[in-house]
């Protein structure tokens, strides 16, 4: 009896080590390469009785072994049949975690984005205080373009972690797509509250001030308190000792006074960075901005080029940074395909998804736009709003330059969509919206044939600056075409009450006058014309035309004998001879 239980036993031991034998072959075929072969071991495995530790392992592997074999089903069916398992003490089989990486790993790869959102927030129950797998899920409905669970998991990442930046700005670029913009410009400035508090932190702590006053300056900007960011520049020069620092501080200053039009105190600050060290490429590339806007073309060129001369060597952002200037400075001077050149450059050397490739994406759709290519001026400012949410000094100029290509391309209701966004965009940032914003709306309500519209636009533009003529000219074009010509009239007066030099807002005038039969107004408004522009054919013909309707026939022939004199269209010419023949004139 004794030896028929050593028998059994021994028998027992040996079956049990063939199994562990398997499994074992199992993983060193698997960490060999050997997938079909560790497949097939894995198979042999869990045919035998295996603890659930053990399955777990068999099935992980097996799943391993199949998804590098392209096998994906069938590895998403062990995984899926893997987290089942539980001990005889209810604990989970081996690591879940790990499972659902895998499986998310499988799903994504294979495209199928939506699955791989539902692992992940089967993992988060595992963990639900792990604020990274929050940033991957709010990541995955990114690409799903699923914003409104989108901001559902940042909100739940906040929760776990308040004022995490990379939360902030995710769920403030899904309020963009959703466009709630008050809501988005409040987590994207608040996701940049914390390069505020630890440079804050710095500075109470008496700890590297001039970094700290600088990173300031620098966050204020980004902020759009642009005041608050020459005040922290300022602090920063006071505690600069060495000639690095005090070049870094004068050059960023720089860039803030010239965005604030303060271009003489961008310039000084610019030759104060230059005396500390002349060989500084991006002050050159700085300084070709404000010779840009001050006109003189010839030397913000040279400036963008010898700031590429000097930064061969510096580190691809900044690199990048000289390039959009150069091609800023190459559009201004209308040599469109360098500019393109130049922009494209600028992009390719950081990474197209890079979000530093946001403004130059703006810029070269702005490009494409002068050169009549819509299409390509769409997509590029398209990109810019996609990589670019988090600008917010610049967002609301991405959204306006894909206003102005959905507009080229005659797609007027995405056009109105984007102006509006810009504005409110703007709006929320603090930057109030300029009489020009207004401006381009109405012209997109105009083109939809929206009057009403187009008119309340343009008289918001005009509260904006009421100085400006053009606005005044632009709504009168706007109550003609409506054939709402006594308000017409009334602009065209009132622009030229503002500026009386203007030859097109007399010639306006004076047409509509005429049209309406209002001929002695006509008159007169020609006339004004006239003074300004004796070589003018059209205003001695209409002239002309508007004396012969009130029977003064030799007012009328003396000015229709100078038209004939003066450039004028064939058909106008035949209307002059017409004319003066009536008259008996030959």
């Amino acid at each position: 009896m004794n030896k028929i239980k050593t028998l059994f036993l021994l028998m027992l031991a040996m079956l049990l080590i063939a199994c562990g034998s398997t499994l074992d072959r199992a993983a060193t075929a698997l960490d060999e390469g050997n997938y079909a072969e560790a497949v097939t071991e894995y198979t042999t495995a869990l045919g035998e009785e295996l603890s659930p530790a053990d399955q777990f392992v068999a099935l992980t592997g097996r799943a391993r072994a199949n998804t590098e074999l392209g096998n994906t089903a069938e590895a998403l069916t062990d995984y899926g049949s893997a987290l089942t398992l539980a001990n005889d003490d209810g604990t989970p089989a081996g690591d879940r975690q790990a499972v659902y990486r895998s499986r998310i790993a499988i799903l994504q790869a294979e495209g199928n984005i939506a699955d791989a959102a539902t692992e992940m927030r089967q993992l988060l129950s595992l963990t639900p205080n792990d604020v990274a797998l929050y940033i991957e899920l709010g990541e995955i409905y990114a690409e799903l373009e699923d914003w409104e669970n989108m901001v559902s998991a940042m909100t739940a990442a906040l929760d776990v972690s308040p004022g995490n930046a990379s939360a902030l700005t995710l769920r403030g670029t899904a309020y963009l797509k959703l466009r709630d913009f008050e809501a988005a410009i409040a987590d994207l400035k608040a996701s940049l509250e914390g390069d505020v508090a630890l440079a804050q932190s710095d500075i109470d702590n008496r700890s590297n001030l001039v970094s700290a006053y600088y990173e300031l300056g620098r966050t204020m900007y980004s902020l759009n308190q642009l005041d608050d960011s020459i005040t922290y520049f300022g602090e920063a020069l006071s505690y600069a000792d060495s000639s690095d620092d005090k070049a870094d501080v004068y050059a960023e200053r720089g860039f803030v006074y010239n965005e604030l039009g303060e271009y003489d105190a961008a310039l000084a600050d610019y030759k104060a960075a230059l005396a500390e060290d002349p060989n500084m490429a991006i002050v050159y590339s700085y300084r070709s901005y404000v010779n840009a806007d001050l006109g003189d073309f010839d030397a913000a060129l040279a400036d963008a080029n010898k700031a590429i001369e000097l930064g061969s060597d510096l580190p691809v952002n900044t690199l990048s940074a000289i390039l959009h200037a150069r091609a800023s400075i190459l559009l201004d001077t209308g040599k469109y395909e360098d500019a393109i050149a130049s922009a494209t450059e600028s992009i390719e050397i950081i990474g197209a998804d890079n979000p530093d490739t946001a403004r130059t994406y703006s810029l070269r759709s702005r490009i494409y736009r002068f050169m009549d290519e819509y299409e390509n001026a769409l997509a590029d400012a398209s990109q810019a709003i996609a990589v670019g949410s988090a600008d917010i000094t610049a967002l609301d100029g991405f959204y306006h330059n894909r206003a102005a290509a959905n507009y080229g391309l005659g797609n007027y209701t995405d056009a109105l969509a984007d102006q509006e966004a810009s504005i409110r965009v703007a709006t929320e940032a603090g930057d109030p919206p300029s009489a020009f914003d207004y401006e381009y709306l109405g012209d997109i309500y105009d083109a939809m044939g929206e009057t009403e519209n187009a008119v309340a636009a343009y008289q918001q533009a005009i509260s904006i600056a009421p100085a400006d003529p053009w606005l005044r000219n632009y709504l009168g074009d706007i109550y003609y075409y409506a054939e709402n010509y006594d308000l017409a009239i009334e602009e065209y007066r009132a622009a030229i009450a503002l500026d009386n030099s203007e030859t097109l807002f007399h010639d306006n005038l004076a047409y509509t006058l005429r049209a309406e039969e209002r001929y002695a107004e006509a008159i007169e408004a020609y006339s004004a014309l006239i003074a300004l522009d004796p070589a003018n054919g059209f205003a001695y013909y209409g002239r002309g035309v508007s004396h012969y309707w009130l029977n003064m026939d030799a007012e009328a022939i003396a000015d229709l004998q100078v038209a004939q004199t003066l450039e004028l269209p064939e058909d106008f010419q035949n209307s002059v001879t017409e004319f003066l023949a009536s008259m008996g004139v030959e």
